[in-house]
Parts: C-alpha cells; sequence; structure tokens
C-alpha cells in the first residue's frame, strides 16, 4: 500500500496531499507526476481505502515520495488517463481500481472519504485564489507617500499595501518613494532599508543633481528610497509649520527622474526589473514619469516596452508652478506643450499675467497610457474636473474607475495588533471596552454610555475641517465626546490645539498622524465623520465599516459609492444602510445677477421645473435698500445678497438653517468678487442673460460641490440622538455662529429663530404660529449697513411660483395705509400739544374774551 503526496516545486505550484490509500499496478510515470499546473490544484478523482493517516514524509530530491505505510498485499489499479487544462498542464487523474481487489466500503471508509473531499475543496478553494494572477509584470510604483514609512493621508495607505497584494499574486514589485528624514523618532521607520551604494546623477534645474538609493525588501516587496538632502527636514513630506515648501516641484522633479532610472541601474535580487516595466504612477508628485518615459527615454529606444498608468486620487492637486520653471525639469522644448496650462482670464492676478504655467498632472494625463481614478464620472465635469475636465473627456477611452480597497488583515478588530481588545461582528463586547481604553489613554471622562465622535485625515479644507470649527461649539453642548486627529495646515492646527483647551473634558485633538492611534480611535469610536467637501474614494469610511463604527459622510465621490444611507423602514435587515449620508438637494437653486438679468446660475436636478422663472420674479422684486434678506414660505428659503450693482440669490430647502445659507451666499460671493470687479463699468443692456455661464461654472463647483447634478449642502435629520453636520465656510468676516454639526438638530435650530410669523387663514393675514405650508421668516437684514426688521413680501403663491403685481400691489397698499395711519396721528399729536401750550399762554381762553 503506497501514499501519494504532492508537494510544491516552484513558485506556482501547490500542495495537495492525499489520506487515502490507492492501488497502483506500477509507479506513475515521472513525466506525469513533476508537472505543476498554475490553474487548477492536483486532484484524484476516486478513493479506494476509508484508511485515513498522516501524509508521506517529503524530500527535496523526490518531491512526491511513495512511501509503504504498512505490509499488505499489492493491490492493482489502472491509469485510464490524466486530465489537463487548456494549456497542457495537469490537473487530475483517472484510475479504476484492480480486479477482484475493492472490497465493500465499511462506514470508516465513508468517512475517510468525506474528510478527502472537504480537504480536496478547501485547497481548491486556496489555489483559486493564488491562481488569479496568470501573467506577472515587473510594476514600478512611484509615489510621494508608502505607509508605514510615510503618512498623511489615503495616498499612503494605498501604496503602502497594494504593492502587497500584487506581490502575492506572483508579481514582480518595486515601490520608489523619498527617503524623508524629519531628525526625529520617526526616521526609524527606515531602519531596515540598506544603503544600494549607486548614487546617480541627474541633470536638471541647471545642474547635476546627485541621488541615492536606499532599499528594503519587505512582504515580497522591494521598497526602494530615493536620498537626497532636500528630503531630510522638519515638518510633513509636503510642509511644515510655515506652510508648503517651496522647493517641492524641485524634490518630485528629482523623484520622478531617480524613478525612471531604478529599474535600469539597481540590481534588486540579482538583477534588475529592466526595461519591460509597468509605472504606476500616484498624483501629481509622480506625474512627470509618463513624461520622462516618451520625452526622454523612448527616443533612444528605452523603455519601448514600458507602459504607464496615472492613478489620480486627488485631481484638486495638480503641481501648478510658473512656466519659466519648465527648463528646469530636464525636459526637450517641444514637449513643452504637453505640460503646458494657460489659465482663463477671470483667475490671472492682473493685467500683464498671461496665465500661462507649467501643469504636472496635465503632461501625465496626455502622455499616460491608462488613467485611473476613484472618482471617474466627477472629474469629467466642470464642477470636478479642476479645469482639467475637457481633457479627461478627450481620453475617456482610457479612464476606468475603481473603488478603494482595504487591506484586511491589517484592520480587522478580531486581529488587530494595536487595540487592546479584539471583537468581531457576532461579537460586540470588546468594541466597548475599546471605547473606555481609548477615553483612558486620552484623558477623557471613562463613560460608556457618552456617544464618542471620531475624526481622522489631513487638516484640510477638502476635508471639511471648516464644518466641523463651525459647529464645534454647538456640539459641545450636548452630551458628547470628540476626538480628532490629523495634521496639516497650520491654522487648523492651532484651532485644535485652543479648542481641546476650552473643552478639556469633551475635546481632544492630536496634531500630527500615529498608526497605533488612528487603529484606537476607529475601534473605540461610535461614530467616524468624514464631512469632506469633496473625496475622490476615501478609506478610512471603509475602516470604520469594518470596525462597527457608524461612518457620517457627505454624498460626494467614493463616500457616496462606498456607504449605504441607513433606513429604517427597509423591509429586507440587510438593505439598513451601513452609515449616514448627507442629502445633496438642499440647495434648490442659485443665480448671480446683475439689476433683472441673470449672469449664470445653477440648478438641482430635484428642482421643480418652473424654479428659474420664479427665481426671475424674485430678482424683480428684490427689496431695494438691503444687503441681506430673507424669507421662508411653502417649505424654502429666498435669501438675497445684494451687493451692488450685483445680486447673489438663491432658493433653499427649508430644513437648512440660516447661517449656512447666509455663509454660502457670502463665500460665493466673494470667490466671484475678482472676475466680476474685473469687468469694465458699462451699461446693464450691456450683459446679456448668462453671458457668464461658462465662467461661472468652476466658481459654482467649487461652492457648491455638485454631485450627480445636485449639491453637496448640509445634511438633513437622520438620527435623534446626534446631530446633523452642515457644509459652509466662514468667510464672511464676523464671528463665526454655531450650527448643528450631525444628525438632528435642536427644536428651534433646523425651523430657525423666529421674530414674526404670520400665518394665512381665509385670505387674511394675523399674528400667530402657522403650519410649514404657510409660515414666513423675516430676518433682521441690513439696511445701508445698519440692522432692521422689515416686513417684506415676494409675493410667492401657493404653488411655489410668484405672483403678479396684484398682490405686490396689494401688499404695497396696505404698507401705504399704515403710513398713513402713522402720519395722521403724528399730527394729531402734534396739533394737542400746540393747542395746550396755547391755552397755557392764554391762561385759558380768557385771550378770547378781547
Amino acid at each position: 500500500m503506497e501514499s501519494l503526496q504532492l508537494t510544491p516545486i516552484h513558485h506556482h505550484s501547490f500542495v495537495f496531499v492525499r489520506h487515502s490509500h490507492l492501488q497502483l499496478g506500477s509507479h506513475l510515470p515521472s513525466s506525469l507526476l513533476t508537472r505543476a499546473s498554475r490553474n487548477a490544484n492536483l486532484r484524484l478523482t476516486r478513493s479506494f481505502s476509508g484508511e485515513v493517516g498522516p501524509p508521506a514524509s517529503h524530500d527535496e530530491n523526490n518531491p512526491f515520495p511513495f512511501k509503504d505505510e504498512q505490509p499488505q498485499e499489492q493491490e492493482r489499479g489502472l491509469l485510464l488517463a490524466r486530465e489537463t487544462d487548456d494549456f497542457g498542464s495537469l490537473v487530475g487523474f483517472r484510475l479504476i481500481p484492480g480486479s477482484g481487489t475493492t472490497t465493500e466500503e465499511q462506514p470508516e471508509a465513508k468517512v475517510g472519504e468525506e474528510l478527502e473531499e472537504k480537504a480536496e475543496a478547501k485547497v481548491g478553494e486556496e489555489l483559486e485564489e493564488k491562481a488569479e494572477a496568470k501573467v506577472s509584470y515587473n510594476i514600478t510604483f512611484v509615489t510621494a507617500e508608502a505607509a508605514p514609512y510615510s503618512k498623511t493621508g489615503g495616498l499612503g495607505d494605498v501604496c503602502g499595501s497594494l504593492p502587497i497584494a500584487l506581490a502575492s499574486r506572483g508579481h514582480r514589485v518595486m515601490v520608489v518613494s523619498p527617503r524623508y528624514m524629519h531628525g526625529t523618532s520617526e526616521d526609524a521607520r527606515y531602519s531596515g532599508a540598506v544603503d544600494m551604494d549607486c548614487n546617480i546623477k541627474i541633470y536638471c534645474f541647471g545642474a547635476a543633481q546627485e541621488v541615492g538609493f536606499y532599499h528594503e525588501y519587505r512582504k515580497g516587496v522591494d521598497w526602494v528610497f530615493v536620498d537626497h538632502p532636500s528630503f531630510h527636514r522638519a515638518g510633513s513630506p509636503y510642509g511644515d509649520m510655515y506652510g508648503t515648501f517651496g522647493d517641492n516641484q524641485f524634490r518630485y522633479t528629482l523623484l520622478c527622474h531617480a524613478a525612471c532610472e531604478a529599474p535600469l541601474v539597481l540590481p534588486l535580487g540579482g538583477y534588475t526589473y529592466g526595461e519591460r516595466c509597468l509605472f504606476l504612477v500616484n498624483d501629481w508628485h509622480a506625474s512627470l514619469v509618463p513624461v520622462l518615459l516618451a520625452a526622454k527615454y523612448r527616443p533612444h529606444g528605452v523603455y519601448k516596452d514600458a507602459r504607464s498608468v496615472l492613478v489620480i486620487h486627488n485631481i484638486a492637486h495638480q503641481g501648478v508652478e510658473p512656466i519659466v520653471t519648465y527648463g528646469n525639469l530636464g525636459l526637450p522644448l517641444e514637449w513643452r506643450g504637453a505640460l503646458e496650462w494657460v489659465f482663463p482670464n477671470w483667475a490671472r492676478m492682473h493685467a500683464l499675467d498671461t496665465g500661462e504655467a507649467v501643469n504636472f498632472l496635465k503632461g501625465a494625463i496626455v502622455t499616460a497610457d491608462r488613467i485611473v481614478t476613484g472618482y471617474s464620472w466627477e472629474i469629467t465635469t466642470s464642477e470636478g474636473g479642476y479645469g482639467l475636465h475637457e481633457l479627461l473627456k478627450d481620453r475617456k477611452s482610457v479612464l476606468s474607475g475603481i473603488t478603494n480597497g482595504i487591506d484586511v488583515t491589517e484592520w480587522d478588530p478580531s486581529s488587530d495588533q494595536y487595540i487592546p481588545f479584539k471583537y468581531s461582528a457576532d461579537d460586540l463586547s470588546g468594541k466597548v471596552k475599546c471605547k473606555i481604553e481609548l477615553q483612558k489613554e486620552l484623558g477623557l471622562p471613562e463613560r460608556p454610555d457618552c456617544p464618542v465622535i471620531g475624526f481622522i485625515g489631513r487638516l484640510d479644507y477638502q476635508k471639511g475641517i471648516e464644518l466641523i470649527r463651525m459647529g464645534i461649539a454647538e456640539l459641545m453642548e450636548d452630551d458628547v465626546q470628540f476626538v480628532m486627529l490629523g495634521s496639516g495646515n497650520p491654522a487648523y492646527e492651532d484651532w485644535m490645539r485652543a479648542t481641546e483647551a476650552t473643552y478639556r473634558d469633551k475635546f481632544r485633538g492630536w496634531v500630527g498622524f500615529n498608526v497605533p492611534i488612528s487603529h484606537r480611535i476607529t475601534a473605540g469610536c461610535d461614530i467616524l465623520l468624514m464631512p469632506s467637501t469633496f473625496e475622490p474614494c476615501g478609506l478610512n469610511q471603509l475602516y470604520a465599516m469594518r470596525y462597527g463604527t457608524i461612518p457620517v459622510v457627505h454624498q460626494t465621490g467614493g463616500l457616496r459609492d462606498t456607504v449605504q444611507n441607513f433606513n429604517p423602514f427597509a423591509e429586507v435587515k440587510n438593505d439598513e444602510g451601513t452609515g449616514m449620508v448627507t442629502d445633496p438637494e438642499l440647495i434648490k437653486y442659485v443665480c448671480i445677477a446683475r439689476a433683472t438679468t441673470v449672469l449664470a446660475h445653477r440648478r438641482a436636478t430635484t428642482a421643480d421645473p418652473d424654479v428659474e422663472c420664479l427665481a426671475s420674479k424674485c430678482i424683480a422684486l428684490a427689496p431695494p435698500n438691503h444687503s441681506l434678506f430673507t424669507q421662508t414660505l411653502k417649505r424654502r428659503s429666498y435669501t438675497f445678497l445684494i451687493d451692488p450693482p450685483f445680486v447673489f440669490f438663491a432658493i433653499f430647502d427649508h430644513r437648512l438653517i440660516k447661517p449656512f445659507q447666509l455663509r454660502f451666499l457670502h463665500r460665493l460671493r466673494d470667490s466671484s468678487s475678482a472676475f466680476l470687479r474685473s469687468q469694465p463699468p458699462t451699461k446693464d443692456d450691456d450683459f446679456v442673460a448668462f453671458c457668464f455661464q461658462s465662467q461661472f461654472d468652476s466658481i459654482f463647483g467649487e461652492t457648491l460641490n455638485f454631485e450627480s447634478g445636485g449639491t453637496d449642502a448640509a445634511p438633513v435629520s437622520r438620527s435623534p440622538s446626534v446631530e446633523s453636520p452642515s457644509t459652509a465656510a466662514n468667510k464672511i468676516g464676523r464671528s463665526p455662529s454655531t450650527v448643528p454639526l450631525l444628525g438632528k438638530p435642536q427644536e428651534g435650530m433646523l425651523l430657525k429663530k423666529k421674530k414674526r410669523v404670520v400665518e394665512a387663514v381665509n385670505g387674511e393675514v394675523k399674528d400667530g404660529v402657522g403650519s410649514p405650508e404657510n409660515k414666513v421668516d423675516v430676518c433682521s437684514d441690513e439696511v445701508n449697513g445698519g440692522g432692521g426688521t422689515r416686513d417684506f413680501s415676494l409675493g410667492v403663491t401657493a404653488k411655489g411660483g410668484c405672483g403678479g403685481n396684484d398682490h405686490h400691489r396689494q401688499k404695497a397698499k396696505h404698507i401705504w395705509k399704515k403710513h398713513v395711519w402713522v402720519v395722521l396721528l403724528l399730527d394729531l399729536s402734534v396739533c394737542m400739544v400746540l393747542f395746550v401750550i396755547w391755552l397755557w399762554v392764554c391762561s385759558g381762553f380768557k385771550c378770547m374774551t378781547y
């Protein structure tokens, strides 16, 4: 009796152990036994004995050994055929037993067959997972960040985990990133990297720049770090407490040149990667690589078979510098057009500004072989493309959208090495313990019943920090705790420190980034806040869902694609949702007008068809001598910001709080004032309808952050236990007002404080509290810079449209009558005073006797 064991003989072969004993007439041909399959496991299709025993020992010289387990009579069998795949690789044998030797199977034999089948199925599943990569490539990642060595956001996470996943599928992967040395304990991250003693000279910026390489082989990936003095400084990879580094173009130009040389000169593992490489370039920092391949190498026959893939993580950052810097990049003069970028007239700084610039990301878009991003549709729109949308539309045939994934082995609450207690979906008791430990570590009161809200990310306007700043005072009035982790804008870092000093028992701000702390915050928080104004895809919301933490996100980019809004009325339990997503349709309409002519506008997809007509009538009835005016009627708020000769007008959902409405229009005015003031003074008749529509598309896009034709505005109420984030930037030039941050606002906040409410009952107007359909909010508005209140109507009809001149005349008549009565009463009072004085002078009516 002989036992068969198949063991791996090279990287793509896999282990298959037979626990049954097979009757063979003779040893199988060695040519059959030494062939390995890359696409499926080796399998024997039938078992003949129920005896289950340990596998035979393994000898390196004989990878498929046969071992006599016990002295039994030789059984004879017949090999009918072998199974092969389409490529001729061996995938199995077909066997039948020898005549006269099969015996009736005992119950033990059935158990043995069941165990056999289960083992075979399990190994088959493992092999299917491992054998997905049928073709291997030499892949070179070029990135400014790669966790755990350097990280400021999602870019570092992706470039730190995706190479490892690709290497596990059989590809040869190299990651090229700067060797940042900050002079702190964080430099120990590079302790495993060895100097390759391979310095090269790069000719750029008018001189020969010498760079070196450090190498570390970890988890099947070659981690290569470019070493240069420009990467040795305190701060983050891109800046310090004084702002962004002024030589970032120089630093990342060196990175791109070095990344193109690394596959040619570095003997990693004994031999170089060579010219047949697939370059994955990430964001603008690495965007010069496709241009260098096309302009510098291929004309000389180098990298002719190489390909490049541009991965756009954040299109808002494009690496734009003055056009005079093109000569420093080490590129031929004829390739200037690939990187040249011309700003529109309204975006130029002065009359002599030609608007010409160098745009790294634009150069990669026109030269890369493929373009990959997490939000492929948004970047082809004027609102989300940041000026590159037309170019991306032209390259739509090579543009693909891919949702981010996460490393499920690192981010797994049941085995996470950074959290103090483990838990899973079946047993969440450990999450409460993680919450208590987080409170204890950060010095917060240890209260398991208190909601803990977390934020992890870059301190940048894109991440919605302004929204948190606006609402933190109101939020701290509730029984919650707030934890923030991140670095970035020095102003936001100082704000975090000041807020922590103000709310010692409720707020903690950790300036910087710490991997263990980020894991503990994700595990210990109840809610993870991501109020991003735009987000290519995002990772933290994926981590939160993995750890049982509720993500509260804006409906933008990948956040919309990955988080399903909670639906308490879902019929199927699994369809209830995975988080809370903001309502993008709270801003129904917005426009900019001069006198009564609309110069540019934008409407939401859910707006009524007649909203444009309604807006035109409202602008024609704009109250004179006012700078701010707002009125709520029929579940809509009509808000004016008048800055002569221009009028900024918007129609909001009535649930949107008034501070946001005013901040929104102020921000729109500030964003467009440079362009509007640059227009020469002309008569109103010279302006035609929508004459500035194309120029204002990008301004509307930045201010509104439209998604799917709508807008990303403040969230609507979702949960009775938390407050809802609103979106606005505090750019009014006055002290910020507090607004709700999460979920359902308190009574009186969402439906605004009233100074006067009028209710229409049977055609009459009287004081009182009306229904939502009839309530009208007349707010304080500034009259010539002063404050005052006015009862003024825009004449909105019951159907949502504007009333005609009849209603306006009726209102004017009503006001005129009030003024007449005031004048008559005043005249009567004056006459009475004069009469009393006359009586006193004349000593009564005595003078009438003379």
